[in-house]
């Protein structure tokens, strides 16, 4: 019977968390994604104090975001940039020639900046500055859902990993 080789990658999370997750404080914006909660106010006070380079994000990309109350879509500020985080490992560190523009297949979604988003939908702007952010740089910002974000990582981290190595290999199945 052949041994099975336990998955190694330098991108696996531990569910021994190492970071101290920065909790909301009342009045804080947050962002859910399912069962994970971020904190956006302190994720925004981190990227004041560590600037992030910004790329021109076509809007179209994400969807519409017509549920959210006008009062809100047009005080929307355009000053600031929408961000975009990895929430599943991005698929272009797998497959080099996976669509490089297109963020929500490679694993990527709006955490900040729907408002702008659908502001820029009416207006009939077609893209926004964003900052684009990695699991390594969100993660402290994870305040609820660790322990499920996890496995979800990792089970997306081997899954891609043994499709670029099917894909490397002319193999679909």
């Amino acid at each position: 019977m052949k041994k099975k080789m336990k998955f190694a990658h330098p991108r696996l999370l531990s569910t021994e968390r190492k970071d101290i997750p920065v909790l909301p404080e009342t009045g804080d914006e947050i962002y859910c994604n399912g069962v994970f909660y971020f904190n956006i106010t302190a994720l925004l006070e981190w990227m004041s104090e560590n600037p992030q380079p910004t790329v021109e994000m076509p809007i179209d990309l994400w969807g519409s975001f017509g549920g959210k109350e006008d009062c809100y879509v047009e005080a929307a500020d355009f000053t600031r940039p929408i961000v975009i985080a990895e929430i599943a490992p991005d698929y272009l560190d797998f497959v080099s020639d996976f669509p490089k523009e297109h963020w929500p297949s490679r694993g990527y979604v709006c955490i900040d900046g729907q408002h702008r988003i659908e502001k820029a939908r009416r207006l009939g702007i077609k893209t926004l500055p964003a900052v684009v952010i990695r699991m390594e740089q969100h993660i402290p910002f994870l305040y609820e859902g660790y322990d499920r974000y996890v496995e979800y990582w990792n089970r997306k981290l081997k899954d891609r990993t043994e499709d670029a190595l099917r894909w490397q290999r002319g193999t679909t199945q």
